[in-house]
């Protein structure tokens, strides 16, 4: 998904908004989403459509966060905090993949919590952002990873939990939706500290079943950032684990065969009721092409290293995984965010 997509799909909202749920009270959004319940994402109840085969979802992201948080101390008579190094402000990163071996796109919109009316929050990329509340993306790939960042339409907006409507196809493989969404929620002070994170995931996409396959959302690369992640074995015999990064955003020469590609990857052995727990970083610390990989300008902008890519986790044996994204504040305090690791569809 590039910056033109995200735009021209602004100006296909019309046509998009009639694919979206009603947006008139309650009833609007799924049942099963609870703006009082903390740390939970509603599910996929609703089915919408049914064409060649796959059958169109909703899936809701609950307790999204944006804009000033109210526990910030009072402002003054023109609205700004007495004491600006106090400013507490909420922000919602969403990630998803389409974990699907066909390409798809997606469609996804914020609501106020009582489903009355779309709620406007800015959505970021790096080094771009505009202000909507409603999105749609077009031919995202096979095990494409898009991080979208979702903060308050004005400097007013008063945190509160929203709603995000992900539009998604059934797999048929396993019936669980082929877009996997994960939203990471982040209180932040005025000197760009996280205070406060937790993921929230959609309960029906995941298991804690041991598995085969399992994809994890991540950036790599950028500075200040990594992801650890645990691998145990519950079986009698030694599992071989391969961890693969996708190319992700990192590379513009043939961008759509080039997001296809495994940039990097390594195999780890683990043996019979143990577990580890490794970070990417050290994973791949003597990997030459993962070095190369992160060293190369991210993709679109060439201001940054790093990429946002998809890691793709693969064991003989059925194994668990655990994910805990690591964060390094200004103030070099540290930041761990319980994440998600997904089971993923075979692919080709």
């Amino acid at each position: 998904m590039t910056l033109r997509t995200i735009v021209l799909a602004i100006a296909a909202i019309t046509v998009a908004s009639a694919l979206l749920p009603t947006a008139s009270g309650q009833s609007g959004l799924p049942t099963t989403w609870n703006q009082n319940v903390a740390n939970t994402s509603g599910g996929c109840p609703a089915v919408l459509a049914q064409s060649n085969g796959l059958i169109a979802l909703q899936c809701t992201m609950a307790n999204a966060m944006a804009g000033i948080d109210p526990s910030t101390p009072p402002a003054d008579a023109n609205g700004n905090p007495t004491d600006p190094n106090t400013l507490l402000t909420w922000k919602t990163v969403v990630r998803f993949f389409n974990r699907d071996t066909v390409i798809h796109s997606f469609t996804l919109q914020t609501f106020l919590p009582d489903g009355s009316a779309p709620f406007p929050v800015t959505w970021a990329q790096v080094g771009n952002s505009l202000v909507a509340d409603i999105m749609q993306g077009y031919n995202f790939s096979p095990m494409n990873s898009v991080r979208l960042t979702f903060t308050g339409a004005t400097p007013t907006t008063v945190a509160t939990p929203f709603a995000v409507v992900l539009m998604a196809a059934q797999s048929t493989v396993d019936q669980l939706p082929d877009f996997i969404g994960e939203t990471l929620v982040q209180q932040v002070d005025a000197a760009g500290n996280v205070k406060k994170s937790y993921a929230v995931a959609d309960p029906a996409t995941i298991t804690t079943k041991p598995g085969t396959a399992f994809g994890v959302q991540m950036d790599v690369g950028y500075p200040n950032q990594d992801t650890t992640l645990t691998f145990s074995n519950p079986g009698v015999g030694t599992a071989m684990v391969t961890i693969a990064l996708y190319n992700g955003y990192n590379d513009t020469t043939s961008w759509p065969a080039r997001q296809m590609e495994v940039a990097a990857w390594v195999k780890i052995f683990l043996d019979p009721m143990t577990s580890t727990s490794r970070t990417i970083s050290d994973l791949f610390a003597q990997n030459q092409p993962y070095q190369s990989f992160i060293a190369a300008p991210a993709w679109p902008l060439g201001d940054l290293n790093g990429t946002q890519a998809l890691a793709q986790i693969t064991s003989d044996l059925p194994v668990n995984v655990g994910v805990t994204r690591i964060l390094i504040n200004p103030d070099q305090t540290q930041v761990l965010t319980q994440g998600f690791a997904f089971p993923l569809i075979p692919q080709q």
